[in-house]
């Protein structure tokens, strides 16, 4: 694994200015945001039969206090589904709200706390608008906030494997980041407003996903992707707005890194499980290359 962090340094260059995330490096943030949903979701025994959703359905983001992050997911028809939301030790107030085609509210859950959950019976096949909103936190900070789209006899992988996968994440990322302070730069969680930063699912061995729409900015960016233990090989794919194939890391491993200088257009991730023993939890997080 090391060796595959010391090649993706060589890779990084350019960088941009910006705050470091309240001062620190903001992993602890993505685990705090972490911790607070599996703790939620898993609490009194909540889940019962519910599983993740076929698609994208674990999500996280900075969101800035009093402001919201969307994602559009397709529902069923009478399929019940479970949304389950958290910030990091900074949020006091998360919201969520699943809004139909029209825009209009089907579902909400606005109590004052920092995890939010809801279920909602799909009265339509369609897309829905899952809305995560910040509503209050501590000094008004931006916070990380994650969410995971749950549904009714879904993918039964235990909420174990989601933490195995964000620790691994956070290892990553925290080991990357020292190497790059070597050459006076760090990582920081991808920043932007309704943008979501992290992307997970679950797959099966030779299962891919894909995300579109991806705003990247300005500036170098780094792209880690993994998987929980169950993973042997995860492949990854950064797309251009024609669906072709910008960059990738398809090599042997159980981590996919790629460095990457987006141009002006919106972009296209994609997730491979290529190897593993069973179904898992496969993750990808998007960060910016900044100077120190």
């Amino acid at each position: 694994m090391r060796n595959r962090i010391v090649v993706a340094v060589l890779l990084l260059t350019g960088s941009i200015t910006t705050v470091w995330a309240q001062g620190q490096n903001s992993a602890s943030y993505l685990s705090q945001a972490f911790i607070r949903v599996t703790d939620s979701a898993s609490g009194a025994a909540k889940l019962g039969s519910f599983g993740y959703d076929d698609g994208i359905s674990i999500l996280a983001a900075w969101v800035d206090c009093r402001d919201s992050v969307m994602y559009y997911v397709p529902l069923t028809k009478g399929v019940n589904y479970m949304f389950v939301a958290g910030g990091d030790n900074d949020s006091q107030d998360v919201n969520l709200e699943i809004q139909n085609a029209d825009g209009k509210a089907v579902a909400s859950e606005n109590r004052v706390a920092a995890d939010a959950m809801l279920t909602l019976a799909a009265p339509t096949t369609d897309w829905y608008a899952l809305k995560l909103t910040l509503a209050k936190s501590r000094a008004n900070l931006p916070c990380v906030c994650v969410a995971c789209i749950l549904k009714e006899n879904g993918h039964q992988v235990p909420l174990k494997q989601l933490d195995d996968s964000a620790d691994k994440l956070m290892k990553l990322f925290a080991e990357t980041d020292k190497l790059l302070q070597k050459d006076n730069k760090r990582l920081e969680f991808r920043r932007a407003r309704n943008q979501w930063g992290l992307y997970g699912s679950v797959l099966a061995q030779g299962q891919k996903i894909s995300v579109t729409n991806l705003d990247l900015g300005v500036g170098r960016r780094l792209f880690l992707g993994l998987g929980d233990k169950n993973t042997e090989d995860v492949d990854l794919f950064i797309l251009d707005a024609k669906g072709n194939v910008a960059a990738a890391d398809q090599k042997a491993n159980s981590a996919a890194i790629i460095g990457f200088t987006p141009a002006n257009e919106r972009y296209g991730l994609r997730m491979l499980n290529f190897k593993g023993s069973g179904p898992a939890v496969i993750m990808t997080g998007i960060f910016d290359v900044l100077q120190r």
